[in-house]
Parts: C-alpha cells; sequence; structure tokens
C-alpha cells in the first residue's frame, strides 16, 4: 500500500501545485486509487485552478481537497505561509471507494460494517449525525478534518463546493 505526501511553500501557485505534482508522480505514478489535497490562504483564490490541474495530471480514481491554515506532509510543517500539500495512495487489495459531498445538517451516506470514512469539513458541516452511523455498525473508523472557516474551498474531483463537507467512504 504505497503512499506519498510532497509540499510545497512555493508562493505561486502553478509553481507549488507543479512541484507537488512532480514529486507524487516521480515517486507514485499516476492514477492513485486517493488524492487529497490542502492549499493555504495565499492559494485559495486558485482553489479551481490547482484543483482541476491536480484531477487532470494526477488523475486519482477519487480526489478530495480543502483549504487549510496548519499543513504538514513527512516531517515539514507549514503554518500561516504559503503551502500546498499533496497526498496519493495506492492499495495493494481492491477497495471500494464512493466520494460524497454532504451539506450543512445532511448525515453521511449510508454504508456497511467494517467501512472507514475520511470527512473533510469547512466547519458547517457536523459529524454529530455521523454517530448515528458509527452506532448503528455502519461504519467501523470516522476521520474528520475541519479545514477552515465555513464558505471555505472543498474539492471533491475537480470541482468546488463552498459549504458542508466532502469525503470518501472505504469499503
Amino acid at each position: 500500500m504505497p503512499s506519498v505526501s510532497a509540499l510545497s511553500r512555493h508562493p505561486h501557485s502553478a509553481v507549488a501545485v507543479g512541484e507537488v505534482i512532480g514529486a507524487v508522480l516521480e515517486r507514485l505514478g499516476p492514477t492513485p486509487d486517493l488524492a487529497v489535497a490542502w492549499f493555504s490562504p495565499p492559494h485559495r483564490h486558485r482553489a479551481v485552478e490547482l484543483a482541476a490541474t491536480i484531477q487532470n495530471l494526477v488523475d486519482p480514481k477519487v480526489f478530495l481537497g480543502a483549504g487549510a491554515t496548519a499543513m504538514m506532509a513527512g516531517a515539514d510543517t507549514v503554518t500561516g505561509g504559503p503551502a500546498v500539500v499533496l497526498w496519493a495512495i495506492r492499495w495493494s487489495d481492491a477497495v471500494d471507494l464512493a466520494p460524497f459531498h454532504v451539506e450543512p445538517g445532511q448525515a453521511l451516506p449510508p454504508g456497511a460494517p467494517g467501512d472507514t470514512v475520511i470527512v473533510m469539513s469547512d466547519g458547517s458541516w457536523s459529524p454529530a449525525g455521523a454517530g448515528a452511523d458509527i452506532d448503528r455498525g455502519a461504519t467501523t473508523s470516522l476521520v474528520t478534518v475541519r479545514s477552515g472557516s465555513p464558505g471555505a474551498a472543498l474539492v471533491i474531483g475537480g470541482r468546488i463546493v463552498e459549504h458542508g463537507a466532502v469525503g470518501v467512504r472505504l469499503a
């Protein structure tokens, strides 16, 4: 199950996304099962272009992303400065990936026992409703990341959504 992460501190969005894409493609190759990107406030105004570039060049089966004020990749950490992080993974065994977008107040899509769910929220969506999903045994693990303030750009596929949460259910 190889996975790689790359971080760029470059202040120019096009250069930063090129650096992380190049590092991921060099170490993992194209078409990973899942890719997740985070971009700092200096790059958020280019979120549409960053997302489309990653989706087109890395070509992950599932792609998620979000704005963030602090990021890390390996031993590198950035807080408050320009940064783009890209993490990608390719599972050695078949994994069913079901990406989703939920609006504020909306429940997670239904799942099955043993599923893992990764959720990235802008803060307007709460995992409180997801607790019922775990209690019913429909999810084994729930990982949530709050990425910025309500209305911060969230990425699913190559498109931007502005409210709620994006995520993927792994089965």
